[in-house]
């Protein structure tokens, strides 16, 4: 158990380290873009990254969530239920396009190990979407 744990965990880690260093390839291709149009916006790259803020911000809400379960507290409303939703709506459904549409062209064009990840994370967006509880 522990051992299939630990690939789990290996698993997750290489598709992380392979989707930030896609993000650094692209954000330097992003950044390029933008000092050649001189945009004052954000780009797209940018813009992805600040949402993963969102998802991170929805995890520490489950934590304290569960630690408030785990000690018996009172939390108000129900934030696991309003925190799915929220990752449907907009991770899946808004946030994972657009990783899809900037990110994952760049990372098929890099070499190493990044580009061998492009199929496993959108094996991962369909199964989300595909998932039954949507």
């Amino acid at each position: 158990m522990i051992l299939e744990r630990r690939k789990f965990i290996g698993h997750v880690c290489r598709s992380a380290l392979a989707v930030v260093g896609g993000y650094v390839v692209a954000i330097k291709s992003a950044r390029a873009e933008e000092d050649e149009g001189g945009g004052g916006d954000i780009g797209p790259i940018e813009d992805l990254m600040r949402e993963h803020g969102v998802l991170r911000r929805v995890l520490l809400i489950y934590e304290e969530g569960l630690r408030r379960i785990a000690a018996h507290q009172d939390f108000p409303g129900n934030p696991f239920l309003t925190g799915a939703q929220l990752i449907r709506r907009f991770v899946e459904d808004y946030h994972e396009k657009n990783e899809e549409k900037f990110i994952f062209p760049k990372l098929q064009k890099s070499i190493g190990e990044a580009r061998s990840d492009v199929p496993i994370l959108l094996q991962q967006h369909r199964a989300g979407a595909s998932s039954p509880m949507k």
